[in-house]
Order: structure tokens, then sequence, then C-alpha cells
């Protein structure tokens, strides 16, 4: 299987009636692909970021399902405790 750039390369060349020599020296060719890669990373990380929140809040709203009101002032203190962590 081929690496991302000659996948790239050739498709380029396709896509600009090229051969895959004239497009692997193309300076357009390399701007491009480095545009889309830099897009892919920034994807990527926002994806990440995404998740990450997502996992945050489910994990704060199982907290909050679990605790339940307290009976007297002492549990409610503990009860607190437990949330500020």
């Amino acid at each position: 299987m081929p690496n991302a750039w000659v996948e790239h390369t050739k498709d380029f060349a396709s896509r600009n009636d090229m051969s895959y020599g004239c497009a692997v020296s193309d300076p357009v060719n390399r701007q491009e692909y480095y545009v889309i890669k830099q897009q892919k990373k920034e994807e990527k990380r926002e994806q990440k970021k995404k998740e990450k929140q997502e996992k945050k809040s489910k994990i704060v709203k199982e907290e909050k399902v679990i605790i339940k009101k307290p009976k007297s002032v002492k549990e409610e203190k503990i009860v607190i405790k437990r949330t500020k962590k």
C-alpha cells in the first residue's frame, strides 16, 4: 500500500492531466498536500477535543445520579466534599 504522498500525487496528476513525474516536482501539488494534511490534523484534534468533552459531561451526569439527597447535616458535608473533587 503506497503512502499518502504517493496517493495524493497520483490523484493530483490525474486531476491535472499530467504525468506522475511532473506532478512530483510541481510546487502546487506539494502545497495542496500539506494544506490537506494540516486540515486533517485539525479535524482529528477537534474530534478528540469533542470526545473528551462528551466523556467529561457523561462522568458529571453519572456523579449527579449516584449522589443521593443527604439525610443529615453531617452527610451533606460529605456529599459536598465528594462533588468538589
